[in-house]
């Protein structure tokens, strides 16, 4: 793990599943008012904006997800958006992300 990394400390039951909100959770941004789709991951995995803006995660998020993930508990995604579709895309751009096992607007 790289260095400065959030370090998981998993108690001895550990949940079956984690639920994240989105906007300002996972990401610093507002997908349906801070952002303009059509959105595009590049070779070296960055995901840009059509203004060629950087999406980008919380700079913990990866780490947290990874860990979560090779403990074998499941993740989903909630969101309130107004625009679930381009927070679907955004899920699926994000390899960490896009294999959440549930996404729900509530």
């Amino acid at each position: 793990m790289a260095s400065g990394s959030v370090q998981i400390n998993f108690p001895a039951v550990i949940p079956a599943l984690v639920v994240f909100d989105l906007d300002y959770t996972l990401w610093p941004f507002w997908v349906d008012t801070h952002v303009i789709p059509p959105f595009t991951k590049r070779s070296d995995g960055r995901v840009f904006d059509r203004n060629k803006d950087e999406m980008v995660l919380h700079k913990d998020v990866r780490p947290i997800l990874q860990q979560l993930q090779s403990k074998g508990i499941k993740i989903a995604a909630a969101s309130r958006t107004d625009s679930p579709p381009d927070a679907k895309t955004l899920l699926k751009l994000y390899d960490e992300i896009g294999r959440a096992s549930c996404r729900e607007r509530v």
